[in-house]
Order: structure tokens, then C-alpha cells, then sequence
């Protein structure tokens, strides 16, 4: 009888010991992720020095969904239509040199742009429908 007693007790001492070292497992993640947190201003100004460093008035398009065969000239043809392009970009795996899908164009003007984005976004381009957008700065972080 003795020893169901103790057997018990050994229980609830281990469930205890556990629940525990849950709480202060919680409890260090929730306050790593407090203290980590960044401020409305402080994400601001991280997002001014990411912008793009463009000229006034260019304006960079991303543009996804390519098929793997596009070249970057065929991606400056096809943005030619609607306006003046400074360059065109398609993104491309460094080892084996197959393109990634996506791209990038940068087009002189604000206005070009907007009518490029509104004719060419899920335009259909040898069967995939390629999605254009503005460009958003590059938010990784360097370590």
C-alpha cells in the first residue's frame, strides 16, 4: 500500500516538473518575441534605406509567372510595347543557368508602367499568364 502511495506521488512530482518546464518555455518565447519586436518607425525607416535607388520618375516591375524559356530580350519586346524601357532582366539559377520564372523591367515612365501592369498582368504568354506588379524593396536582412 506503501509503495502505491509513493508510485503517485512520483506522478504528480513528474506532471508538475513538466508543466513547469512548459510555462517556462512559453514564457521565454513570448518574451523573445516582445523584446524582438520592432516599432512602426523603426520598420519605416528600414523600409527607406531598402527602397530601390531609381532615377525620378523609373519605376521597376516585377514580373512572374514566365515561361522558363524567355530571354531577356523577348521580356524587353514585350514591355517595349506600351513605353520606354531602361532595361529587362529574367532571373536566372546560378548552376545551371535555367531561368527562375520571374523577372524584371524598369521602365522610364510612371505612366508607361501603369499601362504595361493593366495590359500585361495575366496577359497569357505561351500558355503560362504572367503576373506584373510594382516591385517591392528587398526586406532580407543581412546577417
Amino acid at each position: 500500500m506503501n509503495s502505491l502511495f509513493l508510485a503517485r506521488y512520483q506522478q504528480i512530482g513528474i506532471l508538475v516538473v513538466a508543466l513547469i518546464l512548459l510555462f517556462l518555455v512559453v514564457f521565454v518565447v513570448l518574451e523573445y518575441t516582445r523584446k524582438n519586436r520592432t516599432s512602426p518607425k523603426a520598420k519605416e525607416n528600414f523600409r527607406q534605406r531598402n527602397l530601390p535607388t531609381l532615377e525620378k520618375g523609373k519605376v521597376e516591375l516585377y514580373v512572374g509567372n514566365l515561361v522558363y524559356e524567355m530571354t531577356d530580350e523577348q521580356l524587353y519586346a514585350e514591355f517595349a510595347k506600351f513605353g520606354v524601357v531602361d532595361s529587362a532582366h529574367v532571373v536566372s539559377d546560378r548552376r545551371s543557368g535555367r531561368s527562375k520564372g520571374y523577372g524584371f523591367v524598369t521602365m522610364s515612365h510612371r505612366e508607361e508602367a501603369m499601362i504595361a501592369i493593366d495590359k500585361l498582368n495575366n496577359f497569357e504568354y505561351k500558355g503560362r499568364r504572367m503576373r506584373v506588379n510594382e516591385s517591392r524593396p528587398n526586406t532580407r536582412r543581412e546577417i
